[in-house]
């Protein structure tokens, strides 16, 4: 997966990220090279970068636009009838390890949920086979 590719704003964030990113770098190497100690580098770049709320909003877009693109990631594998079956048969596994459903109930409702999961993703996956 290309990172530019993975972000939900078409790479947007990640761009002003790097932008905002190079100019902090390039400010630190710039007020290095004239500065006799570290204080003075610390505040010639706060004066240029004007309380830093250019790289800010870069890097808070770039964290964003990652967090959407994970959001939209996870919300596809709901839509998932394995992932969906995996979480029902796990909560009956859990149920009859505390005793609330029989051994018999569990194999009736695993068995049911198996055959809609199988339904359900042949019903996605109709001429590709399951």
């Amino acid at each position: 997966m290309n990172i530019l590719g993975a972000v939900s704003l078409w790479g947007l964030g990640v761009f002003v990220g790097v932008i905002g990113v190079m100019a902090l770098a390039y400010w630190i190497i710039d007020e290095w090279r004239d500065a006799d100690e570290l204080e003075e580098v610390v505040e010639g770049v706060g004066e240029r970068s004007g309380s830093a709320i250019i790289v800010t909003a870069g890097v808070l877009l770039t964290i964003g636009d990652q967090l959407v693109q994970l959001a939209a990631d996870l919300v596809g594998l709901i839509d998932a009838p394995v992932v969906i079956g995996h979480v029902i048969g796990g909560v009956l596994g859990w149920l009859g390890l505390q005793g609330t459903i029989t051994p018999r109930e569990f194999l009736l409702a695993f068995g049911v949920v198996t055959v809609v999961a199988l339904i359900w993703r042949a019903s996605i996956t109709r001429g590709r086979g399951l």
